[in-house]
């Protein structure tokens, strides 16, 4: 008896860690069980002309390539933080877990107009619960 209870427990114990262990390789793939903190993750960017000063936007928009989903950020005034969100967690469905390219246009305001500033690329994929920056840059200084 005791042999085996030992046995189904080992192969339960091996079955249990198969699943929790995997490693998915896109969103589908994300276990419907897992635990995810209540964390609300965002990336971000700051923008700097080339003497280090900061440089205000008007909005950012991100577009994630494979699907044409388009998301808009209007920083809240006054942005003291130049620290502007280019994906946040309310996007993890639309992103592959092994990466997604996104591209990050900045908008600056121009006689009450915007004004597209800058575009850059970007790879952001998550680990089924957060996203995560795989490639792009952190600050982005405008020549």
């Amino acid at each position: 008896m005791k042999s085996f209870i030992l046995t189904s427990f080992t192969l339960c114990s091996l079955v249990f860690c198969s699943f929790s262990c995997s490693k998915p390789d896109s969103k589908e793939n994300c276990p419907e069980d897992l635990f995810c903190t209540e964390v609300f993750v965002s990336i971000g960017i700051s923008v700097r002309d080339s003497n280090g000063k900061d440089v205000l936007l008007s909005k950012v928009v991100s577009t994630i390539q494979s699907s044409g989903i388009t998301y808009t950020y209007i920083p809240e005034l006054p942005q003291s933080q130049n620290l502007y969100t280019i994906i946040n967690d309310l996007q993890l469905k639309n992103l592959q877990k092994s990466g997604s390219e996104v591209i990050v246009e900045g908008f600056v305001k121009n006689a009450e107009k915007d004004v597209l500033f800058f575009t850059e690329k970007y790879t952001i994929g998550h680990d089924c619960c957060h996203v995560i920056k795989i490639e792009g840059k952190d600050v982005i200084v405008i020549k």
